[in-house]
């Protein structure tokens, strides 16, 4: 339940809400992220209920925020949402240097830079990126550098229509990062980095290293108990194998997503998944099916938002 605006969040349940958040924002899962935000964001124009903690945990959360609101208000059309949450993520990354964590200030930059790409600013993105990742010349290997190459192939790998040189950048990438990830102690961006790279793989018709990193991404986001990635990924593979006309395998795959995602009572997730198995029965011809699935996963989406 939130809790009221006279009160204040402890600094466990602060650490706990933290966790929780990181997890969610790996899957991109912005519903989960919602709920977990909610009792310290209860209203998105007012300030996070946070006045009472540490100034480094404020950071924190003002950083979780301020991404929520960007992938919120893109997902929703809102306005003036990328302001706010570059507003927040401003905040943080002042707090952050005030209590001297270097590290988690680029953190919060590379957050930010999120904000200009999902307003269309790309090449103020790029900017930010490029700045932060030079921060990190002589420490490729600190899971700060990681992420911002992590970046650096998603936005890559959405210009590919305008450039197809871009998602050539984007797999040398992919291929420069595989050793520094070995060493990486990070489960969330191991988890990370491997679904991106079966994803290019994909892209570049290797469907056998892209089940091998699917795989991989699996093995980390189970190490840090992430069910919802590891769904994610099941999805992935279900959608890889389907490509391959491999239909059985692509049933078993998405048929586990579905389980993963009603045991974690994700309505929102779960239509998302019914879509993939909707498309598998097309693939294969099936029209009723796909129209039965089809039918489920509509009744689904008309629940949420």
């Amino acid at each position: 339940m939130p809790i009221s605006k006279t009160t204040q969040i402890t600094t466990s349940q602060a650490i706990k809400l933290i966790e929780e958040a990181r997890n969610a924002e790996l899957c991109r899962d912005i519903s989960a992220l919602q709920r977990i935000l909610t009792p310290i964001l209860q209203d998105y124009n007012d300030e996070p209920l946070i006045a009472n903690l540490d100034i480094s945990l404020q950071a924190e959360i003002l950083r979780l925020c301020g991404f929520f609101l960007s992938y919120y208000g893109r997902s929703h059309n809102l306005k003036n949402y990328q302001e706010r949450g570059k507003d927040l993520l401003i905040r943080a990354i002042e707090n952050f240097n005030k209590k001297a964590l270097p590290h988690k200030s680029a953190e919060a930059k590379v957050t930010l830079s999120l904000c200009y790409w999902h307003e269309g600013a790309i090449s103020e993105c790029e900017t930010i990126l490029a700045e932060t990742e030079a921060e990190y010349a002589n420490n490729q290997l600190h899971p700060v550098y990681i992420q911002i190459c992590i970046n650096r192939v998603i936005t890559l790998l959405s210009k590919s229509s305008e450039n197809p040189s871009n998602v050539h950048q984007g797999m040398e990438i992919i291929k420069k990062l595989s050793t520094s990830i070995e060493f990486c102690e990070d489960m969330r961006l191991k988890a990370m980095y491997h679904n991106h790279a079966a994803i290019y793989y994909l892209y570049f018709k290797k469907p056998a290293n892209a089940l091998y990193h699917h795989k991989e991404s699996i093995k980390a986001a189970r190490k840090v108990g992430n069910f919802r990635y590891v769904a994610i990924n099941h999805n992935n593979i279900a959608f890889l194998y389907k490509e391959i006309r491999n239909f059985s395998n692509a049933h078993r795959y998405v048929d586990k997503a579905i389980r993963f995602y009603r045991d974690l009572k994700e309505t929102g997730w779960l239509a998302h998944i019914l879509d993939t198995k909707a498309v598998i029965y097309l693939e294969e011809g099936k029209y009723v099916a796909a129209l039965n699935i089809i039918n489920q996963a509509l009744e689904l989406f008309q629940q949420g938002e």
